[in-house]
């Protein structure tokens, strides 16, 4: 009896002393804020970000944990740590960028305020990898940036610019997905402003497309199915736009699909990487941009590329593509081409 209470004694008192070592480093600038002090020790785990990949997660770790305690610690805290974000991305290039900005991006919705201007402003970064990171961080911020205001709209604002020119595949798709609200968890108080913003960036795409830039992958699908969740707000002029670029996307992915020296219907599951994701993303635009004309023409039992792609009948396939051609000539005033 009497070693179980000099073990618990002892446990107790081990608990005790293991608090105490684990006590924040922070605590007293919580209750007596010192810029200097604070600011050199953020400047030490900024510094382990930037130039060591290997123990840069526990920087930003211990950056995201210590982001709490009173309002007044916070806002310097969070001011603190992007004014020396904003510092070091003028001078990092490579992975150290990218992680920079997702460390953050960490400090989550309380600093949306402040992470916005930001990250907006990172979309503009020469790495793709940072503007990837910087839309990724838009995107965790939906919630705090749904109601409105002027933060949602630097946000959309500068992923709008930002998409219209991106040529990084995971950038672009980051972007999409930044500007997706579907499963934000908090409904936008502007829908019409991320309709508009898709929209625009679609055509561009469209546009690059149309240039006999290929730039197969997934991103472009993410765009349509973002654009479908907010499509009611378009008016006439923004549906008929967006039909007109889903038209020009499903016909240079169907083209590719049934023609040319390698068509992609052709491409068996051994062929090798590269051509395998070629044929997987170009069904991914079929089926995505079917959906999308569908929808945005509404016309439910119009007709169906997809089906014939699955079916794996090229002249299906083409079939079809100029059904929708015909259809856009009559619903948004201009066709995209027929396919031969």
């Amino acid at each position: 009896m009497h070693f179980r209470v000099r073990f618990a004694g002892a446990f107790v008192a081990l608990c005790v002393t293991t608090a105490a070592v684990a006590q924040s480093p922070l605590d007293e600038l919580r209750s007596a804020p010192d810029r200097d002090k604070l600011a050199t020790w953020i400047q030490g785990r900024v510094q382990t970000i930037v130039t060591s990949g290997a123990t840069a997660g526990q920087a930003a770790l211990e950056l995201r944990s210590e982001f709490n305690g009173p309002d007044p610690f916070r806002a310097m805290y969070a001011q603190i740590l992007l004014e020396q974000t904003r510092a070091r991305l003028r001078e990092t290039r490579g992975p150290a960028a990218a992680r920079l900005l997702a460390a953050a991006a960490g400090l989550g919705e309380g600093a949306a305020a402040e992470l916005t201007p930001l990250l907006s402003e990172a979309l503009a970064h020469p790495d793709a990898g940072a503007r990837a990171a910087a839309a990724a961080g838009l995107r965790s911020l939906r919630a705090r940036l749904a109601p409105g205001g002027p933060a949602f709209g630097t946000a959309v604002a500068a992923l709008r610019k930002a998409g219209r020119t991106e040529a990084s595949h995971g950038a672009l798709k980051a972007i999409y997905l930044a500007l997706d609200y579907s499963d934000a968890g908090a409904a936008p108080a502007e829908p019409r402003v991320l309709a508009e913003a898709l929209a625009d960036i679609l055509d561009a795409r469209a546009a690059r497309l149309d240039a006999n830039s290929p730039l197969w992958d997934s991103a472009d699908p993410a765009g349509l199915r973002a654009l479908l969740a907010v499509r009611a707000h378009l008016d006439d002029a923004g549906r008929k736009k967006a039909a007109l670029a889903a038209g020009r996307m499903l016909r240079h992915a169907a083209a590719h699909y049934i023609s040319g020296a390698r068509p992609l219907i052709d491409v068996k599951d051994d062929a090798g990487a590269i051509l395998v994701t070629a044929r997987d993303a170009a069904e991914n635009v079929i089926e995505d941009a079917d959906r999308a004309l569908r929808e945005l023409l509404d016309a439910p039992t119009g007709p169906n590329v997809a089906n014939g792609m699955k079916r794996g009948r090229r002249e299906e396939v083409r079939d079809e593509f100029n059904r929708w051609n015909e259809l856009l000539r009559t619903a948004a005033g201009s066709d995209v081409g027929a396919l031969p």
